[in-house]
């Protein structure tokens, strides 16, 4: 066991050396699984900006090409229309990436050393549901939100 670490901000805290081990460990994991999904969501926006900048060459040349004022809308409308759903579908995309990337690190698990000192990952914390007496003060009839309105 170390008594005192020039690193550590509580040089009179000891420190035992088993628990560094599992600890540096289950970071590098968890570093290396996030930075995974960051790789594979910089892929994914590199994609998607390249895609869209051809769409958007696309419907200059329409444009040019355009012999009316109402070719001109039409290809305008177009061109929103699918900019808009191109974007919410990126944004699932990029949701997707990054909710994989996050569930990579917890679904791991401790690593074997972890297994091996008896370490566990605790579960993510859920709210707990609130008690009946904090949700209406004691004595006071519940209101109803039609009588709370007026």
């Amino acid at each position: 066991m170390s008594d005192q670490s020039p690193s550590s901000p509580f040089p009179s805290m000891p420190i035992p050396d088993f628990a560094l081990g599992p600890l540096i460990e289950a970071n590098r994991r968890a570093f290396d699984r996030w930075m995974h999904g960051l790789f594979e969501c910089g892929r994914e926006l590199g994609a998607f900006a390249a895609t869209r900048f051809d769409a958007n060459l696309q419907s200059w040349t329409s444009l040019i090409d355009s012999k009316s004022l109402d070719q001109v809308m039409q290809h305008q409308t177009g061109f929103l229309q699918q900019a808009v759903a191109d974007y919410i579908e990126e944004t699932g995309k990029l949701t997707r990436v990054m909710i994989d990337a996050t569930a990579a690190i917890w679904e791991s698990g401790p690593a074997p050393a972890d297994k091996a000192s008896g370490w566990t990952v605790a579960p993510a914390p859920q709210a707990a549901p609130r008690p009946a007496a904090a949700r209406a003060p004691a004595g006071a009839a519940a209101e109803t939100p039609a009588e709370h309105n007026g």
